[in-house]
């Protein structure tokens, strides 16, 4: 599953609308934090936003901004609207994860995990 985040009026606190290979030049350095909920079975999952908040600096790598190690079972791609092309694409996984190998999960039971 991707997670495509297209929302210019957040990323506009964040990146730069041209696309680029720099840090310091694409981003402004501020974190947006995206809260969302993610709710299913084993089989089936939906995922909804809560909240994007601009926060304070950003404390993550400034020169790994494309992930290519294909770790974790999601892929977060925050793209130039203008040009297309992904500038950041973090790998992760969720609790959501642990909760699909479970019993009640695979029984049918739903559950939301923020």
């Amino acid at each position: 599953m991707t997670l495509t985040l297209l929302l210019t009026t957040a990323l506009s606190a964040c990146a730069s609308p041209q696309g680029t290979d720099s840090f310091d030049d694409g981003f402004t350095g501020r974190s947006a934090r995206f809260d969302y909920f993610h709710t299913g079975t084993a089989t089936r999952e939906h995922v909804s936003l809560d909240q994007i908040r601009i926060e304070g600096e950003w404390p993550g790598s400034r020169t790994h901004l494309i992930d290519d190690t294909n770790l974790g079972k999601y892929l977060f791609v925050v793209t130039d609207m203008a040009t297309q092309t992904p500038i950041y694409t973090p790998g992760f996984c969720s609790i959501y994860r642990e909760w699909e190998t479970t019993g009640e999960a695979k029984k049918g039971v739903w559950r939301t995990f923020h």
